[in-house]
């Protein structure tokens, strides 16, 4: 009995382990302009990336980073995070983020780059792009699922989502710049054991970017939000936002007060006791 008794246990606490290995986690973060959450924004002069209310409702929060270009669409933008340097292309588990158009040429969008290292030598050796616009199921290269209503895919005036994991991404090293599409996976399967990889001066290699070539990104102004990336079933969910406020006076304590940025008249919290009083009065 007490053999069998301890085998019982045994195979109970082996089915906790599995589950606990595959179940998912979920955070939220908040990134506003005084709390960047890790993130790095990195353009040429004339380029913008701004933090904005809306545009309309966000899938996420009240706002957004804008990324705006100039006439010149050569320019370049984007913003980058360098905390994901080491986490393997076999390691994502979600990838997603969702993008607004203002003004574009063609088709564009915000759109995400991963630097990679296919060599384990801690240098990149390609870059990714996923663009939207190659998101219908038409391209040559990999299957990849048809993301959008429409062959330009990006529809101005509204929020839409767009699932990197399964999409198509596009490979400097291909020399085309753009199609063939690769999936993550089937570029893992050419390139087993690639990593996603920081410039050498610490710039991140994960990155959410706009511009780089005239006509197309002329004058473009473009939004993204809700940027989640999961490395082993653990996500973690980017919130662009000009304002945040406090939901109870606990996150204002222990400087958990200067992260937020509320929608006020006064402006910031001016200490621990401002940012009490406006979670008690909304003032």
């Amino acid at each position: 009995m007490r053999r069998k008794f301890i085998l019982a246990m045994i195979a109970i606490l082996a089915t906790l382990f599995t589950f606990a290995a595959y179940a998912a986690s979920s955070t939220t973060l908040n990134v506003t302009p005084s709390t960047l959450q890790g993130w790095q924004i990195d353009g040429d002069p004339g380029t913008s990336v701004t933090f904005v209310d809306g545009p309309a409702t966000p899938p996420l929060g009240s706002g957004s980073v804008r990324l705006q270009i100039p006439a010149n669409g050569d320019l370049f933008t984007n913003l980058r995070h360098p905390g994901y340097a080491g986490t393997t292309l076999s390691s994502l588990t979600a990838l997603d983020y969702y993008t607004y158009v203002t003004q574009n040429m063609g088709g564009q969008a915000a759109y995400l780059i991963l630097n990679v290292d296919t060599d384990n030598d801690g240098v990149t050796d390609d870059l990714l792009f996923f663009e939207p616009v190659y998101q219908n199921g038409t391209y040559s290269g990999d299957s990849v699922p048809n993301q959008c209503g429409n062959p330009l895919c990006v529809t101005p005036g509204q929020w839409q989502h767009w699932n990197a994991l399964v999409g198509g991404w596009w490979s400097a090293n291909d020399g085309f710049g753009g199609p063939p599409l690769h999936s993550l996976a089937g570029y893992e399967a050419l390139h087993p054991g690639t990593k996603i990889v920081n410039r050498a001066d610490g710039a991140g290699g994960v990155r959410i970017a706009a511009g780089g070539g005239a006509g197309a990104w002329d004058n473009f102004d473009g939004n993204a939000d809700a940027f989640t990336i999961g490395v082993s079933h653990n996500n973690t969910t980017y919130n662009f936002d000009l304002h945040t406020a406090p939901s109870n006076k606990d996150q204002c304590k222990d400087g958990g007060w200067q992260t937020f940025n509320p929608n006020r008249p006064a402006g910031p919290f001016k200490n621990q006791g401002d940012c009490i009083q406006f979670v008690n009065t909304g003032k």
